[in-house]
């Protein structure tokens, strides 16, 4: 067995736009190279932000992995939710974050290319320093063999709003075929108004492409803002919350709906990922 660690990262700075993460700090070595291994087996993506001043704003974090280094389809893959609140001058809007890891099992071909690209929708934040590492054939080792994700704005309280977009452009429902889920990450961004307002999120699932009778219902991460919040709020980055199991498909479509229940806290910004095995 090969265990081998490479990073790539970039300063994303447009809203909705793929950024290609090709850096290394001074050097630019452009994509992977994938070397001697099988599989990855865990990707990691550290989030900085370098924000706007005075903000009140939000969004969610994506990773595109993709190229003919990959022996299975190009992942999108959600990664984290974000909330950014008060006056960066005066108010304790630092933040220090671990990087988020993604364990997976992503068949790989020796010596092709793996591009990496960043994302991330709801608000431009400033811009937002995104690493992402991927792990060849490492101990941790998941079931995923490739990553989709759709998002939306939630324009209002206790209002389901279908999850359509992808990348800055407008894909509709997942498409599924046989097979099964493996995973599902949900969460929402939020740019906040000022309160005190509280909310949790919902992910409802329906569609032809699920073989189940029911819908399946997920619940997100919760929302809570301030009176202060302008002046005196506070920095989130968080990871999406997690599913494991098995939903099994067929072939169709599945569609993704998601909702701020209870107050509106803002412009909550949604993003629902499945991990196929």
């Amino acid at each position: 067995m090969v265990f081998n660690v490479i990073s790539r990262e970039a300063d994303v700075t447009t809203l909705d736009t793929l950024t290609p993460l090709t850096e290394q700090g001074a050097n630019s070595p452009g994509d992977i190279t994938v070397p001697v291994a099988s599989h990855i087996t865990e990707i990691r993506v550290g989030i900085g932000a370098d924000l706007t001043a005075d903000t009140l704003e939000g969004c969610t974090v994506c990773l595109k992995v993709s190229g003919n280094g990959l022996n299975a389809p190009d992942s999108y893959i959600g990664v984290a939710a974000c909330q950014f609140a008060g006056a960066a001058a005066t108010s304790a809007t630092t933040l220090l974050t671990n990087p988020i890891i993604i364990p997976c099992k992503i068949p790989v071909i020796p010596g092709n290319k793996i591009a990496l690209d960043g994302v991330f929708h709801g608000e431009d934040v400033g811009s937002l320093r995104i690493m992402a590492t991927l792990v060849f054939d490492g101990d941790v080792v998941g079931t995923v063999k490739y990553f989709d994700y759709r998002e939306a704005d939630l324009a209002a309280a206790n209002t389901p709003v279908t999850l359509a977009n992808r990348a800055g452009k407008t894909e509709n429902d997942f498409k599924v075929g046989s097979g099964q889920i493996v995973e599902v990450r949900v969460g929402c961004g939020n740019k906040p108004v000022a309160g005190p307002l509280a909310a949790t999120t919902l992910f409802t699932f329906s569609g032809l492409g699920l073989a189940m009778k029911q819908e399946l219902e997920l619940q997100g991460n919760s929302i809570s803002t301030q009176d202060d919040s302008a002046i005196s709020g506070a920095a989130h980055i968080i990871p999406l919350a997690l599913y494991k199991g098995k939903i099994p498909t067929k072939p169709g479509e599945i569609r993704v709906q998601a909702q701020e229940i209870e107050d509106d806290v803002g412009t909550p910004f949604a993003v629902c990922c499945l991990g196929f095995a």
